[in-house]
């Protein structure tokens, strides 16, 4: 008995010097980086609404915040990256002026290396959207030239063939007028319209002349040479020609576009000089056509 209590006793003996064994005291490091800064104090509610909301360039721009008298000549004021001029700092904000290369973002106040999120300003650009403009889908390829008739409607000429989806109900093609807030006039009378480009539409007296790259307007598919001249509802102007005929044949009056001239090639420019049409391209020679002649002579002038 007396054995197996000294046995006892050394086992408990040798498990307590172990445990002394693996016992070590922590030990406490000093922080590597420093205490950190305190807080600026300086607070915002990023969710406010600017005053004014948005603006352009050089506009007085307001943000409420506390806590930035302390910091009033540290103040680094941004507008999404872009410095500011501050031009007052109180109790209850900053007015700064936006700068000239400012864009839309996030507004931001830095003193030192700390920096303090505010709420979005919208920068406007010189040109913005009209939201009275009704055309909603427009044209459905380039438009080359607007022009602003004498009642205020806007002719539109270029390679389109679609303008805001009237041209399913009508053909629309390269020309087209609409109101003045972009909405589609059915009353033009432009038929099926030209066949090719249409660059160019200038008026001369009561007639439109429009150029371009086509050889045929409406049903006239015939007998147009890149240019022809239009009444004021759009349609093609027309004259009425005694053709050539043999002796056995009796007179016969046919009709052709009214203006008898063209170019070989595109017309790309067309202005009024004087009552005159004077046009620049991609061609080498001015036709003409004589009616009264054989086969319709179609006469060159390079």
């Amino acid at each position: 008995m007396m054995i197996t209590k000294n046995r006892i006793a050394v086992i408990f003996s040798v498990f307590s010097l172990l445990l002394t064994g693996c016992t070590k005291e922590a030990e406490v490091y000093e922080e590597p980086y420093g205490q950190g800064k305190s807080p600026l104090g300086i607070k915002i509610n990023t969710t406010q609404v600017p005053t004014p909301a948005s603006g352009l360039p050089g506009t007085n721009l307001t943000i409420s915040a506390t806590g930035l008298m302390p910091y009033k000549d540290q103040i680094v004021f941004r507008v999404n990256g872009e410095q500011a001029t501050v031009t007052e700092v109180t109790e209850s904000g900053i007015t700064v002026v936006v700068p000239d290369y400012a864009s839309s973002g996030v507004t931001s106040i830095s003193v030192g290396d700390q920096v303090v999120f505010g709420p979005i300003f919208k920068v406007n650009g010189y040109l913005s959207l009209d939201p009275t403009f009704r055309a909603i889908n427009g044209a459905n390829n380039a438009v080359m030239q607007r022009y602003l008739t004498d009642d205020s409607k806007v002719i539109f000429v270029g390679a389109f063939n679609n303008y805001d989806n009237k041209g399913l109900v009508k053909p629309i093609n390269r020309i087209v007028r609409t109101f003045n807030d972009g909405t589609y006039d059915a009353s033009l009378r432009s038929g099926r319209g030209a066949n090719g480009l249409l660059s160019r539409i200038i008026r001369i007296g009561d007639r439109y002349f429009v150029s371009g790259y086509f050889n045929g307007y409406d049903q006239r598919t015939e007998n147009i040479s890149n240019i022809t001249s239009l009444f004021l509802n759009g349609s093609v102007d027309t004259m009425g020609v005694k053709t050539f005929r043999r002796p056995t044949q009796t007179d016969t009056t046919k009709y052709f576009p009214k203006f008898n001239g063209g170019v070989a090639g595109e017309i790309t420019q067309m202005h009024d000089q004087g009552g005159k049409i004077l046009v620049t391209g991609n061609f080498f020679y001015y036709v003409s056509r004589q009616y009264d002649k054989p086969n319709s002579i179609k006469r060159k002038i390079q």
